[in-house]
């Protein structure tokens, strides 16, 4: 269960992202230390752990932003690295952890931004730029914010622009770094169905979340990381333990089966609980 490679978790037949052990050196530091991660066709991987776990930079390194100090990142069996930026953007799209939006622009056109990738494409066409930027506005529920301007948005509201926007480059795999930020629960909801969905119709998605119960009920795999390394990946069961969780996260946590759903729930235990059972 610790490496998330493809012998250990891979379930799909078709592989379209490998990291093989892959790690990242700043100065004496690792920020992340061979990492191995396969990502099959129609999956959803949620990464998982705590702050400065090393989670954003592997992002990165997945989407080709960064460039690994050792190990190699494969999209398609091709090393990332050796893939052109004008069509990298057309095989991965990458939500930022804090994506910089043109407060100036509008809503319509910032989600439109999603499309200049395709912009050069012979089979591409203005009418397909449109009908992806409305499905992209529809899905995250925001066409009746279209002509509002950026700068007048909450920061929810923000958040879904900037996940429209990815919706809208119609990339076989999908990176998102925390997509659920500043928007309420129901929106939480939204977004994470919709990346199920997208996983499902074209490719694969990988997202950073914080939230574990959302990873436990949208994730096909997780990947479990603490201090740069792999703690553990597997399904959600396999993962989401007592035990693992409490280690990890320095806090105690009960993992009991989901009244509703099919999978864990996790509960943190109140401090006063835990010391009164010592």
């Amino acid at each position: 269960m610790g490496a998330c490679d493809e012998g250990a978790c891979d379930e799909a037949a078709e592989m379209s992202l490998r990291a093989k052990q892959v790690s990242y050196r700043i100065d004496d530091t690792d920020l992340v230390s061979g990492i191995d991660l396969t990502v099959g066709e129609g999956q959803l991987v949620a990464v998982l752990g705590p702050n400065g776990a090393g989670k954003s930079t592997l992002l990165q390194l997945l989407a080709g932003d960064l460039k690994p100090t050792r190990g190699s990142v494969q999209l398609d069996g091709v090393d990332i690295g050796q893939i052109s930026t004008q069509d990298l953007a057309l095989q991965r799209a990458f939500l930022s952890q804090n994506p910089r939006l043109d407060l100036d622009f509008t809503v319509q056109a910032i989600v439109e931004m999603g499309r200049y990738p395709h912009r050069a494409q012979t089979d591409n066409s203005p009418a397909i730029d449109r009908e992806a930027v409305a499905d992209a506005l529809t899905r995250v529920e925001i066409t009746h914010l279209a002509d509002r301007v950026v700068g007048s948005l909450s920061g929810g509201e923000r958040q879904r622009v900037s996940l429209a926007r990815i919706i809208a480059q119609r990339t076989p795999l999908l990176l998102m770094d925390e997509p659920t930020t500043f928007t309420d629960v129901a929106h939480q909801e939204l977004i994470m169905i919709e990346a199920r969905r997208i996983a499902a119709e074209r490719g694969s998605v990988v997202a950073i979340i914080h939230d574990l119960n959302l990873a436990a009920a949208y994730a096909d795999r997780i990947l479990l990381l603490s201090k740069g390394q792999t703690v553990a990946c597997g399904q959600p069961a396999e993962v989401l333990t007592s035990e693992t969780l409490t280690d990890t996260y320095q806090l105690s946590m009960q993992v009991v089966e989901h009244p509703f759903r099919d999978g864990p729930l996790v509960l943190t235990v109140p401090q006063e609980i835990t010391t009164e059972t010592r």
